[in-house]
């Protein structure tokens, strides 16, 4: 019988079957909760690693290869998202950790939740108020809007593309920084490594990386990151087809997440 302390709960376990090719044991990756165990050290080297065989075969000369996948859900099987989510499993694997040890944790899920969520909404507030004052100023003609989302989109960039890119960025690569170097070598290094996997350092993915890792240090969780990354996927839409004001500024907002 178990006692108390070594009960674990999980909620949505998904066994990727590692074990059998990987040290340690299942993965469980969502809302793990176990008993309190020390901190182990993520480190440098593989992640670092991770991200340079992600820069080689997602090189764009490379990516022509993953575009003849006509179907949209078998080319997510190969994408980056898909590569941060498997880089982060072995490198958990690897340290015999627990996902709540990289900030996949909760509790306080008000606080978790609600800064993710006004935090979100910000951007969309400023760019609203924006749009209203460039509007009374310099008024543009209507435009019809470009900017659309099918079904396997709506997946990728509000669920798969946060919480794997999340996981990866702020859960494997920030914390491991904070290891070996401050916190603000931390946020600006990850910030900058999460950029350039965006294929330049733009600023909407840079501030997003600042952001997101601030949450982190504020929560210890990756939570509101998360929820703060989904709503900021969103950016692009209501900036295409509710701001047609400010897209004469558009190189100067970089509002492309």
């Amino acid at each position: 019988m178990e006692t108390k302390s070594q009960k674990r709960f999980s909620f949505l376990p998904i066994d990727f079957g590692i074990s059998h090719f990987l040290p340690g044991h299942g993965f469980w990756i969502f809302f793990h909760m176990d008993e309190a165990r020390p901190m182990k050290r993520i480190g440098l080297t593989l992640p670092l690693l991770l991200l340079i065989v992600f820069a080689i075969v997602f090189h764009p000369s490379m990516r022509i290869h993953l575009m003849e996948f006509t179907n949209p859900w078998l080319y997510m099987l190969f994408s980056p998202q898909m590569f941060f989510l498997l880089a982060t499993i072995l490198i958990l694997s690897k340290n015999k950790m627990h996902p709540r040890e990289i900030g996949v944790v909760v509790q306080p899920a008000r606080k978790n939740i609600s800064m993710g969520l006004i935090g979100g909404l910000i951007p969309f507030f400023l760019l609203a108020i924006a749009n209203f004052v460039i509007g009374k100023i310099h008024p543009s003609p209507e435009s019809a809007g470009l900017y659309e989302f099918n079904s396997w989109m709506l997946f990728s960039y509000f669920i798969l593309s946060p919480i794997t890119e999340e996981l990866f960025f702020r859960g494997i690569l920030f914390h491991g920084l904070r290891e070996n170097y401050s916190v603000m070598v931390a946020v600006v290094a990850s910030s900058m490594l999460f950029g350039a996997s965006h294929s330049s350092v733009m600023a909407g993915p840079l501030m997003l990386g600042v952001i997101t890792a601030w949450m982190v240090i504020q929560t210890g969780s990756i939570i509101p990151g998360i929820i703060f990354h989904s709503l900021a996927n969103g950016l692009p839409w209501f900036y295409a087809n509710h701001c047609q004001h400010l897209q004469p500024f558009e190189r100067f907002l970089f509002f492309r997440f």
